[in-house]
């Protein structure tokens, strides 16, 4: 009977590492998704440029599949994703207010690092 009890002990312990090991996976992908959206919105006005060149562009940035503008957006992506990564952006520890901070101060260091480099 008590290797029963032992058998069911560790059974439940099994499925309790389960569930955290689930939550913490979890947890992981909903702050990934998180900065991702967080990028996006930094990057909302690279990425109007680039449906409108889709849409509306020259011939040739058409035909390029408008080559230009997608670097651009992605560039902006990659660094936003990084500026809110090394921020903490998202972490369980930071407050909305806080994060709403980080995301202001990641679009306003892209913007500054974008006029440095079109001087």
């Amino acid at each position: 009977m008590n290797s029963l009890n032992d058998q069911e002990k560790l059974k439940q312990q099994r499925l309790a590492n389960q569930t955290m090991i689930k939550e913490i996976g979890q947890e992981f992908w909903d702050r990934k998704k998180e900065v991702y959206d967080a990028t996006l919105i930094n990057c909302s006005e690279v990425h109007t440029e680039l449906q409108n060149c889709f849409k509306k562009g020259k011939l040739w940035d058409r035909l390029t599949l408008c080559i230009n503008m997608r670097d651009k957006f992605w560039d902006c992506m990659d660094q936003q994703k990084k500026l809110l990564n090394e921020m903490g952006y998202g972490s369980p520890l930071k407050t909305e207010a806080e994060n709403e901070e980080i995301l202001h101060k990641a679009d306003i260091q892209y913007q500054q690092a974008n006029e440095k480099d079109s001087l």
